[in-house]
């Protein structure tokens, strides 16, 4: 049976003289391994459609008893340029891509977490924003994903002071607080 679906391309290895192996997490089977092959030769048509940090579609051949599809066709779905064009925002986008393919079970389907590992990468690729916000992003929605809850220590402030207040978040040690000189370590400054 030929599916179709949206994928993130978790990583790539080569296989043979002109196939590889992809890892990607997919929106409707969760984390599964492809095959493409032709991918290395001259004539590839794929492009950065199934290189790591992609999102695409991919249409592959589902046989229920395999833990390996062959692809049938792949195009890119959302163009992650500026993540590709900055070191910085590669490096923290195989940090999330690497948390996924480490914290998940193969076919563990999950659509709200591809739709926050989608919302990540969109945030790393926006450039106003520090590549840090997508990885504190990806990881606080993660952990909650995950069944893990975030306690944040609000040094000098109730939840209900954040409207229209200037924040620092700890990367110490996850305090917030009006006030930098009580914050402990590194910081981030936040709108409330």
């Amino acid at each position: 049976m030929i599916v179709k679906t949206d994928v993130v391309i978790l990583s790539s290895i080569k296989y043979g003289d002109s196939s590889r192996i992809l890892r990607v997490y997919s929106r409707d089977y969760g984390k599964i391994s492809i095959i493409i092959k032709g991918a290395i030769s001259s004539k590839n048509r794929y492009g950065s459609a199934i290189e790591p940090l992609s999102i695409s579609e991919i249409q592959f051949y589902f046989k229920k008893n395999t833990d390996l599809y062959l692809v049938s066709s792949a195009e890119t779905k959302v163009n992650l340029k500026n993540v590709r064009n900055n070191l910085d925002r590669i490096a923290i986008g195989m940090m999330i891509l690497e948390s996924i393919s480490q914290s998940h079970e193969e076919k563990d389907k999950n659509e709200m977490l591809f739709d926050e590992i989608v919302s990540s990468l969109e945030i790393l690729n926006t450039i106003e924003f520090s590549p840090v916000i997508a990885l504190i992003y990806f990881e606080i929605k993660h952990s909650l994903n995950l069944g893990f809850d975030i306690n944040f220590n609000f040094l000098d402030l109730n939840r209900s002071d954040l409207n229209n207040e200037i924040l620092y978040f700890s990367l110490f040690d996850t305090s917030i607080a009006k006030n930098f000189d009580i914050i402990k370590g590194k910081s981030i400054k936040l709108n409330g």
